[in-house]
Parts: C-alpha cells; structure tokens; sequence
C-alpha cells in the first residue's frame, strides 16, 4: 500500500518506522532557515527527545543516516509532530491531518487484508470439497491454479502476486473474484468458464490503467494510421492515436486482457492529424456521442481467434476532441 504523502511529497520511512524530517522540509517549501538540522539543535527539541528516550521507546527517537538513497534525518510520530509546528501551525495543521489520513487509510487497508485472505481460505476449502466428492485428492497445485487464475484476471499475468503490497482497491477487487470463483466451483463450472466469468466480474469492477499499454505485462503493438482524402476536420477536433493492436503471437488470454485495459478512458495522446484505433464498449462510445465529443467513427466487430463475437466490444476508429478525457 501506499506510503504518508504530504503536499504531493512521498515522506519515507525507515525500517523501524520512523519518517524522513528532510522530506517534510520538501514538502513544507524548503526554507533553508528550517532545516531538520536547525530544529534537533533546538534545547526544547533536545528535552523533547530525551523524554521520549525515557519513556522506554522500543526504538531511539531520532536517528541520522548518512550516505545512500535513504539519507537524511528520521524520527518518531511524536518528533515529526513537534517539527512541523516549529515550521508554522499551518504546516503543523496539515501534517496532522495527513497523518490522520493515513493511519485511516492504514485500518482500512488491514480490514481488507483480513477480508481477502478470508476469501482465499474459503475458496481453497470449496475446491478441496469439490475434489472430494469426485473421489479426488487435492494436491498443492491445484491450490495453485486457482490462485494463478485471479492472479491472470487482476494482473494479465498468471505468475505470483504478493498481497502485502497490492493496493486497497486490487484486495476489493481480488476478494470479490475469489468470492466468485467459490460460488462457481460450487456449482461444477467448468475452468475455462469460470476463468470467463471472472474476467466480466473484471471488467464491471475496474477502470482502465493510469497509462495506455500499462496493461500488467501484455505486449502491445501500436497501430496508427493516417486516413488519405479525408474531409476537413471539425474545428474542435484534435485527432489523437492510441493502441489498440495486439501481435499475431498474442494468445486469447491477452487479447481479453486488451478488451479489459481500454474499456474506458483516458488513452495516450499521439501527435495530430492521426486517427485512434481503440476498442471500447458501445456504452463509452454512446456517452462520448451524446456528450457531443465523438466526431466520427467505423465499426469494426471484435472477434478472437476461436471466432467468438464479443457483442459489447468492438474496434473504432475515432475522431475526438480535444477536451475529452481520451484528448488528455
């Protein structure tokens, strides 16, 4: 999960957790009158720190690091506090409440660990009393093929994940597809339906990636076309260009992992006077027409190399203007 970040400044933090006083000199402007050096010299700092000390704090209060990435001052909650009401009680102000914040954001965080690691319990006990009254054995990896299952539907990839460092939204996300995937076992649904399934839960569930292409590993091709002989453009249109290709040596899995990534928007920016090849649901298209920014557009049904339609997706090719959210 994410780290303390105060006035867009990430605020690091050692391995005892104690936080970088240098990074909230950062992100309180950088006076040079209120260095963290400036402030441990102060005698009410000092007292401040010698109490702690007694206090029987498991660790030392403030310590310096010297050299490497990590260098700088670091101190305890109570010391970080302190300095920012000794930079101004507006900084102090704001160092409280992202600190709140963040201790909130903490809880929640661990309540959704709970839940998801709940989940994944409940799911291994239902494949194991699936197997059993098949007259089956359960062997460690057929734990593991389900867990590279919801590994593949978050992530495009089938190869492990570490929960401990997935964000709060990815857990929500993982706890409810273990929560169908357990519904589905329990019913004798077949792997590659269910491996489906899972993929529409994903699809209705998330949004697409900050960047185009940041799709979880799939390789993507760009595919920009100039459009000859065309008609003059729309005074508010800025034809933009974007990914929507993927290489003869992409497997099915990818390709659904595309339908997936560019469901919505936005998508990179390209230079001018190029069209956009995107796939994205007939939905996001209707909303973008009526929303009066969709200047053009030619329909290409999506089909896959089994032959499948996908009725909801298809391949456009678009012209938009320039103050949509795709534009930026």
């Amino acid at each position: 999960m994410d780290g303390l970040s105060i006035a867009s400044t990430s605020i690091r933090v050692d391995k005892t957790g104690r936080y970088c006083l240098n990074d909230l000199h950062q992100a309180a402007g950088a006076d040079p009158g209120k260095r963290p050096g400036e402030w441990l010299r102060n005698e009410q700092t000092k007292a401040l720190i010698a109490e702690l000390t007694d206090a029987g704090n498991p660790a030392s209060p403030v310590s310096t690091t010297r050299g490497g990435t990590g260098q700088g001052s670091y101190a305890v909650k109570e010391l970080v506090i302190a300095y920012a009401m000794w930079i101004s009680p507006s900084f102090h102000i704001r160092v409280i409440r992202a600190y709140e914040a963040f201790t909130t954001m903490q809880a929640d965080w661990r309540r959704q660990r709970h839940v998801t690691a709940s989940s994944h319990k409940i799911l291994a006990a239902m494949l194991q009393t699936v197997r059993a009254a098949q007259g089956k054995e359960t062997e460690p990896h057929h734990y593991m093929i389900e867990a590279k299952l919801i590994n593949w539907v978050v992530t495009g990839k089938f190869a492990g994940r570490d929960r401990d460092q997935m964000t709060m939204a990815e857990l929500d996300l993982v706890g409810q597809l273990e929560n169908l995937n357990t519904m589905l076992l329990g019913h004798g649904i077949p792997y590659e339906d269910r491996k489906q399934r899972l993929m529409d839960l994903a699809v209705s569930h998330r949004a697409l990636p900050a960047a185009a292409g940041q799709t979880g590993g799939m390789h993507l091709v760009p595919k920009i076309q100039r459009k000859p002989h065309t008609k003059k453009a729309h005074p508010k249109a800025s034809p933009i260009a974007s990914i929507s290709h993927v290489d003869d040596t992409s497997t099915e899995a990818q390709r659904h992992r595309l339908l997936w990534a560019l469901r919505l928007g936005p998508v990179s920016t390209m230079q001018a006077r190029q069209l956009l090849n995107i796939m994205m649901p007939a939905a996001r298209i209707k909303e973008l027409r009526e929303a009066g920014h969709l200047i053009d557009t030619r329909r290409q049904t999506m089909t896959d190399e089994r032959g499948h339609k996908h009725p909801g997706v298809a391949i456009y090719t678009l012209r938009i203007a320039a103050n949509t959210p795709e534009a930026a």
